[in-house]
């Protein structure tokens, strides 16, 4: 039997992947914390060659802290998708 060495975790592997998930969980709170405190909308994109997503001040978001800030429960979607029933492109904290 032949096993694949990368399907294996290994301790170097986990911390490199546990300080981009605390990365990006760090990024989301500052664009949570911006979106509260300054009133400021998160807006995104769908691209060619992905979303890009931004602030209404005009500073840019990581797709990861963008999705992790939309999932919080705060962050609600202004309903403004481009077709019926399709996720917004701007969200606002409630």
């Amino acid at each position: 039997m032949v096993f694949n060495r990368l399907s294996i975790p290994t301790v170097t592997g986990l911390k490199h992947q546990r300080g981009l998930l605390d990365r990006h969980r760090l990024a989301a709170d500052r664009v949570i914390a911006a979106m509260r405190d300054r009133g400021l909308a998160l807006n995104v994109s769908h691209e060619k060659s992905g979303d890009l997503w931004w602030l209404s001040d005009g500073s840019r978001v990581g797709a990861e802290a963008a999705k992790l800030a939309v999932a919080h429960p705060n962050i609600v979607s202004v309903a403004d998708g481009l077709f019926g029933g399709a996720l917004g492109q701007t969200y606002r904290h409630i």
